[in-house]
């Protein structure tokens, strides 16, 4: 069961639908979502919470993203709005190394222990050796003043991105502008057209547009922190460039 995603957070009159008709869990991602880089409004996560609360909705808050804002200001968690049972999800693999797939729970501990039996019932633990060296590391610098670093460097990333993208793309092109995390969320025209030709050359000249499904359709997912600016421009150039010629290969 899905509940659509409005640029402030999701649909309330939907997800209270979904509650009533007896969803037990809401999984979200209220920070810099991947996909679209929508992060929830300071209303809508009181809002969500107080759902949460008088329908008795188990919360999974997944938070990989919320410590890279670059833009605005911090936003609380939903979980803190919560007064039933919630749990809150973090991640290293953003912050520190993408291949180190260590996070962190804060939750109830009736809910912690079950999460352990499940984890072990999953692949017994998480390597051992891979949280050795993230503790070193944390014992070792200062994560603060990395996450500083990323931030500042994917700030000036995004706003390459979104200037580029401006410049250089159809103008019925719409996209999100986040104000943290990785991601941009394109809306392209809908009907026959030859994004899906630019497409189709984009997955094999540019990593900006990781392959999917959602690919085809009139969206699509850019990935703002992977690339370097000056590449990230002669990358969207080309892009910009395919779509001209998937313009002309469409009319012939």
């Amino acid at each position: 069961m899905t509940v659509s995603l409005e640029d402030d957070g999701p649909n309330l009159v939907e997800l209270e639908v979904a509650f009533k008709d007896g969803a037990k869990c809401f999984y979200a991602v209220p920070n810099f979502q991947n996909p679209s880089g929508v992060s929830y409004s300071l209303e809508k996560r009181q809002a969500v919470a107080a759902l949460l609360d008088k329908y008795d909705v188990l919360f999974i808050e997944d938070d990989p993203y919320g410590e890279l804002r670059f833009m605005g200001e911090d936003m609380p968690s939903v979980c803190s709005f919560c007064k039933t049972p919630s749990i809150l999800c973090g991640s290293f693999s953003k912050i520190a190394a993408p291949g180190f797939r260590i996070g962190w729970v804060v939750t109830e501990k009736e809910i912690y222990d079950k999460l352990v039996i499940a984890k072990q019932a999953s692949d017994l633990h998480t390597s051992t050796v891979a949280q050795a060296i993230m503790r070193r590391y944390l014992e070792t610098n200062d994560i603060e003043a990395h996450v500083g670093l990323i931030k500042d460097r994917y700030g000036r990333q995004r706003e390459c991105m979104v200037e580029m993208i401006k410049k250089y793309f159809p103008g019925e092109v719409t996209i999100t502008e986040p104000e943290g995390g990785m991601f941009l969320w394109a809306t392209l025209p809908e009907g026959r057209h030859p994004w899906i030709s630019l497409m189709s050359l984009s997955r094999i000249r540019s990593p900006l547009f990781p392959a999917g499904r959602s690919m085809w359709m009139v969206l699509a997912r850019i990935h703002s922190v992977s690339t370097s600016p000056i590449r990230m421009k002669r990358r969207l150039r080309k892009v910009s460039s395919d779509w001209a010629t998937a313009i002309k290969s469409l009319l012939k």
